[in-house]
């Protein structure tokens, strides 16, 4: 498969995983004032980091499903790292605009977009 069309799976992808099976349940579980809502309890009071790092690591393996099957010359530890970094630096980017509430959608899509951008250039390269 061409490159370009890596790419387009990758946005494919992306619009899958962000929009499509980010359930309504998930995105409230990765936000601190849904926890907050629901009870005073110390206990419960990072657990919205479960339902951040949930969303971030599947985004994170969505985007690379495309390589994965279609690139296999590709080796697993350049996946594995592209997975770690992408899945981390997802996670910061959403927790600033659901939690932080200093990033507005169309900078957090701008930004998960310029991701893909540059895990594909990368990953063109080494492959």
């Amino acid at each position: 498969m061409d490159d370009f069309r890596l790419l387009i799976l990758m946005f494919i992808c992306h619009v899958l995983d962000d929009f499509v099976l980010q359930l309504a349940c998930l995105n409230k579980l990765k936000q601190k004032s849904w926890w907050k809502s629901q009870t005073d309890n110390k206990l419960y009071e990072h657990d919205y980091y479960a339902g951040l790092i949930v969303h971030s690591f599947s985004w994170a393996g969505w985007i690379l499903v495309p390589w994965i099957f279609f690139a296999p010359t590709i080796s697993g530890g350049i996946l594995l790292a592209a997975f770690l970094i992408n899945g981390i630096l997802h996670m910061i980017m959403d927790n600033r605009k659901a939690n932080m509430m200093d990033v507005n959608l169309l900078l957090d899509q701008s930004f998960h977009f310029s991701q893909i951008l540059i895990t594909w250039t990368i990953l063109c390269v080494v492959k």
